[in-house]
Order: C-alpha cells, then sequence, then structure tokens
C-alpha cells in the first residue's frame, strides 16, 4: 500500500511508533525504521504463514516490497 505526502507519513507513523515503543529496549539495530502496510492476512489459508509461524512464504510473496524498504 503506497501513500504519499502528508496523509502517507502519517498512517505509516502509527504502526512505526507503536512498533518503536514496543521495542525501545531492544538494541538500535533491532529497532524497525521502515514499515510497509498490507490488508493481505497473513494466515495459513492465504499460504503466507505455516503452522509452526515460518515466514519464508511472506519473504517471498513480498520480496519486491521488501526489497524497496532497504534501497538507498
Amino acid at each position: 500500500m503506497a501513500r504519499g505526502g502528508a496523509a502517507g507519513a502519517a498512517i505509516e507513523e502509527s504502526p512505526l511508533g507503536r512498533a518503536g515503543r514496543a521495542v525501545a529496549h531492544f538494541p538500535d539495530y533491532a529497532t524497525p525504521r521502515k514499515v510497509w502496510l498490507t490488508l493481505e492476512p497473513w494466515t495459513i489459508a492465504a499460504a503466507l504463514m505455516t503452522p509452526t509461524l515460518k515466514r519464508q512464504a511472506i519473504e517471498g510473496a513480498f520480496a519486491k516490497e521488501i526489497a524497496g524498504l532497504y534501497a538507498k
């Protein structure tokens, strides 16, 4: 879900801010700096999760979006 301008920044701040507060006691390298939002459920039925909660399917399905988050 790509959004631009102030509306996009406000939408992303909420989850990013919440994540930052949740991991405030973590080392700096483990603190999220960017988020990408999706409405697609991460479920076993959607084939994005396994019963043991492995995330390889998520990484594969959203590889382009993940790469975009790390692009400089």
